[in-house]
This record gives C-alpha cells, structure tokens and sequence, in this order.
C-alpha cells in the first residue's frame, strides 16, 4: 500500500520550488515595501498593494500546476527538459526581481531584470503551449501580469530617475 499517491509525490517538487521562490521574493520585498516603495512616484494605474498577495498566490500555484502537467505528460525528465528548465529559470527570475528592485532600492536594475524575466516567461509559456495546452494556458495570468509587472516597473523608473 502507498502511503502517498505519485502524483502527490510528483506534483511536490513543483509545489514546493514556488513556495522557496515565493518566500525569497516576499522576505526580499519586504525589506523596502513599507517604507521606501510607498515614497515612490507610481503611475495612477498602479495596483492598489491588497491585490499583489492573492494575485500571486494564485500565479505561483498556477505555475506549479503548469511545471507538473508539463512533467507528468513528457514522461520523465529528458523529455521535460527544454521546458522544465525554462520554468525554472524563470521561477529564479523572478525570485531575484524583488532583490533588485526592493532590497537593493534599485528601479533601474528591476527594470532590466523584469524585462529579462518577462521574456522567459513567455518562451516557458510557448514551450508549454507545444507540450500541453492546459499547461499553456495556466501560464497566460503570470505572463499577462509579468507585462503589467514590467510596464510598472519601468514606470516607477522613470517618474524616480
């Protein structure tokens, strides 16, 4: 008898990459959120902050789901590959972002690590597309607010050069 199902046992290394990304990037933006991001000039379509902790709840699980089809449908890890390891550079990315951007106090820098980031982003969601639609899809919300993410970031760089 199994005590654990594969497919919980499959699924939690994806489960749990987004959860280190999500608390680096967290403990990151922590360290600025509070007091230096709320003096920055920001655009007047910038999200109100309650938005950013369900939004990315929502993302990060979405993306391990994602990682997990995409595992689960190639059969093992050399045929996953290519697009495994652009999820995880990726997830990286965007654990780094908030080191730059906040811990650093850095909206150049950002700038240029989002746009980086933006563009794994989308080619993990095209790789994923090639692989499987539905873990295609579940990529499109991160890929429409990492446009959002780095539209706002070059924003706030430009109201604060």
């Amino acid at each position: 008898m199994r005590i654990v199902p594969s497919a919980i046992r499959t699924f939690f290394p994806f489960a749990l990459a987004v959860s280190v990304a999500a608390a680096a990037a967290g403990s990151l933006t922590e360290m600025s959120v509070h007091h230096w991001y709320v003096r920055l000039a920001k655009p007047a379509w910038t999200a109100p902050p309650h938005y950013f902790g369900p939004v990315w709840t929502f993302l990060y699980a979405s993306m391990a789901l994602a990682a997990y089809l995409i595992y689960k449908k190639s059969g093992d890890w050399d045929n996953a590959q290519k697009p495994l390891t652009l999820w995880g550079i990726q997830l990286i990315l965007n654990a780094f972002w908030p080191g730059c951007f906040f811990a650093l106090r850095n909206p150049l820098l950002g700038s240029m690590e989002i746009i980086l980031l933006l563009g794994f982003v989308i080619a993990t969601t095209i790789a994923f597309f090639k692989r499987d639609r539905a873990a295609g899809w579940l990529m499109v919300p991160y890929a429409l607010w990492g446009a959002y993410a780095t539209a706002l970031t070059l924003a706030i760089w430009r109201l604060n050069k």
